[in-house]
C-alpha cells in the first residue's frame, strides 16, 4: 500500500487484487475530478454521488468530441 499522503484528511484501505481505497474530505471537487480522470481506467470515483456524476458527466463530454 502506498504511503503516499495525497490529503491530510486521507484515509487508506487495502482492497483485494492491490486495489486501495483512499478517503478525505475536500471543500471543491473540481480538483478531485481532474485527478480521478488523470488515472483513466486505473481509478474509479465512487462516493458522494455528485463527484459520480461530474466524473461521467466530464467522461460523456470527452467521448462526445470522438462521435461521428
Amino acid at each position: 500500500m502506498s504511503s503516499r499522503e495525497w490529503h491530510p484528511s486521507q484515509t487508506v484501505t487495502a482492497l483485494k487484487n492491490g486495489r486501495v481505497r483512499i478517503t478525505f474530505a475536500a471543500p471543491n471537487l473540481a480538483p478531485i475530478v481532474s485527478w480521478i480522470l488523470e488515472w483513466g481506467p486505473h481509478a474509479r470515483a465512487i462516493a458522494p454521488a455528485a463527484l459520480v456524476e461530474e466524473v461521467m458527466r466530464e467522461l460523456e463530454e470527452a467521448r462526445a468530441q470522438y462521435a461521428p
